[in-house]
């Protein structure tokens, strides 16, 4: 069963990634211009449009990128590779630190089957990376092989220090494993085993230094590279856990966050009727069951590191929403599955083990349908827009609104070929536009996206009113008009 599940994983994957042809949207395309204008070297400096990503994963795709070109595939293989290469040790991490192979293997089915990380396997973005480190590290902490058993120290020494550098969250997961090694290291007797309690201390003290060391390293690199950290957080406040957990704010925040993050995009578990109760009610049965079993190691692991999010949320250092917390899915699975073999594995104990294994195949199903029906993930897609504007005249004036970059992308590398581009400023009003464009002389056409954060649908929908938009071509997100000067 393992392979089955790795081959149809591996299988999903690969062909999210290379057969659907998927563009990039705008916050890829922002990122996708710093290799196309950069080099290596240009990775430690801040990138242009506003962008920062951990230094490793840069030199991963800038060295991808002058390998062999730059192309959707070539920007997204850093990442895809580190997924692919990740992915199967989530099952060795949850069997040997469960001891559970039908636990292991319900939590291994759900990361195989979840459409958002398989949309993230692909993605010119670091989260499919966090998440990779969570499963290595996991993986690292808890391995029963003989090869890791008898180098766990080093090999976590080596990959934490250099998850450090390429996964941003990977800090929050290198606390719970030292909180865990502390807390295994506390079950130790000191007084009838003193010498075994002491060669783990020391252990542990020399893997604490080296992550130190590292975090430090990473801090202060950070702080060269990322000079807008300030201004992110300033753009992610509404998604800021409210400071006052007893107002209704709070509740009303919380409400709205869970409700997107576990039905509509990280994990996509149906929310209709009786099933929308499926989630709450594993999550709890999930908790009381690990406490009433004294599984605290297991708290450790998957509750602890999405009650930390919750905290760095709420003082105001890390956003709580969608793909910021990708790299939390696995620690969710392993609680949700816990939770429904444990269930599935009382109800087979005063009934039969086909009705436990049963409920399990019937929590898969529900659980996964979303994601089933909407694979493959092609996303936003400008590219007909580009065909209409490659068909005008290339003197025709293009303004470009939100999706700016993402024209620029497809212009630098030789699929758009109107070279009059000029941005308008997406945040200006209706009042400042026209004042703008007063003095413009003959038509022009307009590029922008159909969100509201793209200034240019107040304007756009001003200008249809008046008369103004002599034709309009719409495809997925993208809005193409061509504008007829005002008398």
């Amino acid at each position: 069963m393992f392979f089955v599940v790795l081959a149809t994983g591996v299988g999903l994957r690969t062909y999210q990634h290379f057969f659907i042809g998927r563009p990039l949207w705008e916050d890829e395309a922002h990122l996708a211009l710093n290799f196309i204008e950069s080099g290596h070297l240009e990775m430690f400096m801040p990138l242009k449009n506003f962008q920062s990503a951990p230094i490793l994963f840069l030199l991963g795709v800038e060295t991808f990128s002058a390998l062999f070109g730059f192309s959707e595939i070539v920007l997204r293989l850093f990442p895809f590779i580190v997924a692919i290469l990740c992915y199967p040790l989530f099952y060795y991490f949850v069997r040997d630190m469960t001891g559970s192979r039908l636990t292991a293997l319900t939590a291994f089915i759900l990361l195989t089957c979840n459409l958002y990380v398989i949309q993230y396997t692909s993605e010119l973005k670091p989260y499919i990376v966090e998440l990779s480190a969570y499963i290595l590290l996991g993986f690292l902490l808890f391995s029963k092989s003989n090869y890791v058993s008898a180098r766990r120290d080093k090999l976590l020494i080596v990959s934490g220090c250099t998850v450090l550098f390429a996964a941003n969250t990977s800090f929050v997961f290198l606390a719970i494993i030292a909180l865990y090694r502390w807390y295994k290291r506390r079950q130790i007797n000191k007084e009838q085993l003193p010498d075994k309690y002491a060669a783990q201390k020391k252990a542990d003290i020399k893997l604490y230094k080296a992550w130190g060391i590292a975090f430090a390293a990473m801090v202060i690199l950070n702080i060269i590279i990322n000079p807008y950290a300030d201004n992110m957080r300033h753009e992610w406040q509404r998604y800021f856990i409210p400071f006052n957990i007893f107002s209704s704010d709070f509740v009303q925040f919380m409400h709205a966050q869970s409700q997107d993050i576990f039905f509509n995009t990280v994990f996509l578990f149906p929310a209709k009727g009786v099933l929308s109760y499926l989630v709450p009610v594993l999550v709890v049965a999930g908790l009381i069951y690990m406490l009433r079993a004294k599984k605290y190691g297991w708290l450790i692991i998957s509750v602890l590191p999405v009650l930390a999010h919750l905290f760095l949320s709420w003082v105001q250092l890390y956003p709580l929403f969608q793909r910021f917390v990708l790299y939390l899915a696995p620690a969710v699975i392993i609680w949700l599955s816990v939770s429904v073999t444990a269930i599935a594995e009382a109800v087979a104990g005063f009934t039969h083990k086909m009705i436990g294994w049963g409920i399990v195949l019937v929590f898969l199903f529900v659980a996964l349908q979303p994601s089933a029906v909407q694979y493959p993930q092609a996303f936003r897609d400008i590219r007909p827009c580009l065909d209409q504007i490659n068909k005008q005249p290339s003197d025709l004036k293009l303004y470009t609104g939100t999706p700016k970059t993402l024209y620029e992308y497809y212009y630098k590398t030789g699929y758009a070929n109107n070279a009059t581009r000029e941005e308008v400023l997406w945040k200006s009003s209706v009042a400042e536009y026209f004042d703008t464009m007063k003095k413009r002389e003959g038509s022009y056409m307009l590029l922008h996206s159909r969100y509201n954060y793209d200034g240019l649908k107040d304007i756009v929908d001003t200008l249809d009113s008046m008369g103004l938009v002599s034709d309009k071509f719409e495809y997925s997100d993208y809005r193409l008009y061509t504008i007829k000067p005002a008398e």
